[in-house]
């Protein structure tokens, strides 16, 4: 009712406005041009009139703003509230000793968080959020990498592969060692490559279900998918198979920095596909997964880069955007600019031209700083670099739009 009326009455002042133009304060119809010459009284009037049909438009707009969030709110409540029930009685489960009267069982305890103090960047980057583990939905926009990046020969890419094959015994150790081995091969070459790589990895998930190495692999390859394609549906499909396959990675090897961090990429990918709730949940628990993957390894470039964009899209958020999260998980999302610079930054140090759209990233910090010179650094580093993702490419979008901008 309300919007209808907003948008009533900005019709009418816009109809008034137009009626009166000549009528009002006495304007004289000038027969050559069919016009109104506008005395100053009358002018005067149709300027408040003009004013009015901005303010009048301006209320429609906000109203429907309000209206939609009102909807929004409505289902978040009818959602929200059983999770917030189910959550309560998980959480008091878990306090209770074994044989208690929330039925026993022995559970597996978790062993301590360390804290890394080797991280990058201040400590508004690092806070704790966990909303029921690692078996939430939802997700928060992020990147495809890959850590076994860091080292590209055959070699070491092998001595890597004897350690992750000895969780299987016997002859299995082998076989394994050499599945691993094809599929880091496959994920480093073209696009049909990669679906190669896929498909054996699917091929053998019923006999290496118990290895968390072949697991975070296979999540790799869903991401591989989900890049490739360009089918919404399809993209939608390996998400959700890609999560779910990465929530078992975690349960075989809790310990495992890849399977934490394969698990925030495909919740990443999920963003497109949840509701309000679930995307805010998610980005949370990227969050949590990055930065323990980053406790388990600290050497990994590309913890620190989808850190960085955690980071960078967090510090973008309007007001209304932190209050809604604070609101609806008594946390409010907290990063800075500077912090995504220092894990940018830091993604560099550890391989330098880790990607284009690292420079890229790094460019924008600079340049929502107010730092020029090293905005425009970045830039030129970045223009020498070929596209390797899908993301490099739309980093190169945005990098000759400011470069535009620069007159560079």
């Amino acid at each position: 009712g309300a919007v209808t009326g907003a948008v009533g009455l900005g019709l009418g002042l816009s109809w008034i406005r137009r009626r009166d133009q000549g009528a009002l304060g006495g304007g004289v119809r000038d027969d050559a041009t069919g016009f109104f010459a506008m005395s100053p009284v009358s002018e005067a009037v149709a300027a408040l009139l003009e004013r009015q049909a901005q303010m009048a438009e301006q209320i429609v707009t906000v109203m429907r703003g309000m209206e939609g969030l009102r909807e929004e709110l409505s289902a978040l409540v009818r959602e929200g509230l059983p999770a917030a029930v189910e959550e309560v009685r998980r959480r008091t489960e878990s306090l209770a000793p074994p044989g208690g009267p929330w039925g026993g069982g022995r559970r597996r305890r978790g062993l301590p968080r360390r804290r890394n103090s080797d991280s990058d960047g201040s400590d508004s980057i690092y806070f704790g959020a966990s909303n029921g583990g690692a078996e939430s939905e939802g997700g928060y926009a992020t990147a495809r990498g890959d850590s076994d990046d860091d080292e590209d020969n055959e070699n070491s890419v092998a001595a890597r592969c004897v350690t992750q094959a000895s969780e299987v015994g016997g002859e299995a150790d082998e076989e394994l060692m050499q599945l691993l081995m094809e599929a880091d091969r496959l994920h480093s070459g073209d696009a049909s490559s990669r679906e190669e790589g896929f498909r054996i990895l699917d091929q053998q998930r019923g006999t290496y279900s118990n290895s968390a190495e072949f697991l975070w692999r296979l999540v790799r390859g869903y991401s591989d998918l989900f890049e490739m394609t360009t089918d919404t549906e399809q993209k939608k499909i390996y998400a959700y198979a890609g999560k779910e396959v990465a929530v078992e990675s975690i349960k075989v090897n809790e310990q495992s920095s890849n399977c934490h961090q394969w698990y925030a990429v495909m919740c990443g990918f999920l963003a497109d596909y949840e509701t309000t709730q679930n995307r805010i949940k998610n980005g949370f628990l990227f969050k949590e997964h990055i930065d323990r993957a980053i406790e388990l390894n600290p050497s990994d470039p590309l913890n620190y880069y989808l850190l960085g964009r955690w980071c960078y899209g967090v510090s973008q958020l309007t007001w209304i955007e932190r209050k809604v999260a604070a609101t609806l998980f008594a946390i409010t999302p907290m990063a800075t600019i500077q912090d995504a610079l220092a894990n940018f930054l830091k993604t560099e140090e550890l391989k330098p031209k880790f990607s284009k759209a690292n420079q890229v990233f790094i460019a924008k910090c600079y340049d929502q700083l107010g730092d020029s010179g090293n905005t425009l650094k970045w830039l030129s580093c970045a223009s020498l670099m070929d596209n390797g993702t899908a993301e490099d490419e739309e980093a190169t979008r945005d990098l000759e739009e400011m470069m535009k901008n620069f007159r560079v």
